[in-house]
């Protein structure tokens, strides 16, 4: 968990297999909230690698451990019961509207992020603007810092998405101080490139560019050449993505420097 919390979502992808086979061996001992916290981050990162076959593994471990766990904090216990919730999505909108008004701060907040992520991936952004808000209120007040920088960065894009780029930039200031905050400097530096776009898409171009400076010296003092990844090596080929996809995104905000400036031939 506090790799993945922290960045080093290649940690996380070595160990999978071993945190996987000790979980079907046996968790005697093992804290409720610890075993769900490592399946979700598990289904989360198997999920973003488009590995839905250990997904669906994941999925059952979870179904197990929700019938045979009591103990559960009700957050997580949430979290799970959304994960394998059936697949189509069918009757997920009501266990949102049901869960947003539970006597826990926690299943609360959770309800509203997710709310807020569907509606945005669905492109209703008033809806997931609404949703992040009321989340972050709960987040700051339980001092949930992971809460608060993650929706800040969702509030950050759906404001960007409506073209309230001076929201987004309050929004994903947060979330990048909130992220370094917590030593996930990985994070921080890419949700920095996002808000040096959105300095861009406000006017405020001298601005972005000088972080993008800022970002590009600091990405060039840590750039490691890496070997091209083996099939195997899970990890390697998560690192190799990360850094290719931090490069591409400081290329793609320098470029939204240029064209804001005026005609890039010139």
């Amino acid at each position: 968990y506090f790799w993945a919390m922290r960045g080093a979502h290649s940690e996380v992808l070595n160990w999978a297999d071993r945190v996987s086979r000790s979980m079907r061996g046996g968790m005697v001992g093992t804290p409720d909230d610890n075993a769900a916290m490592a399946l979700l981050v598990l289904a989360a990162h198997f999920a973003y690698g488009g590995d839905l076959r250990r997904v669906a593994r994941i999925r059952m471990d979870l179904r197990h451990l929700l019938n045979s766990r009591a103990g559960m904090s009700p957050g997580l216990r949430f979290n799970s019961e959304v994960v394998v919730h059936h697949a189509g999505g069918r009757g997920l909108a009501r266990k949102l509207a049901l869960a947003i008004r539970s006597e826990h701060d926690d299943v609360r907040c959770n309800a509203y992020v997710v709310r807020s992520m569907l509606a945005q991936n669905s492109g209703r952004l008033f809806e997931s603007i609404r949703d992040g808000e009321q989340a972050l209120v709960i987040a700051r007040r339980r001092g949930d810092l992971w809460a608060v920088g993650s929706t800040s960065q969702t509030l950050a894009s759906s404001y960007g998405l409506s073209g309230d780029y001076a929201r987004a930039v309050e929004y994903y200031r947060t979330s990048a101080d909130v992220m370094w905050e917590m030593h996930a400097f990985e994070e921080s530096m890419q949700t920095r490139t996002f808000l040096a776009m959105a300095l861009i898409g406000a006017g405020r171009v001298d601005e972005g560019r000088g972080l993008i400076d800022e970002l590009e010296a600091a990405a060039q003092g840590q750039e490691i050449a890496l070997d091209p990844p083996s099939d195997t090596d899970v990890g390697a080929r998560w690192d190799r993505a990360q850094q290719r996809s931090n490069s591409a995104s400081l290329t793609a905000a320098r470029a939204a420097a240029d064209l804001e400036d005026g005609p890039v031939e010139q």
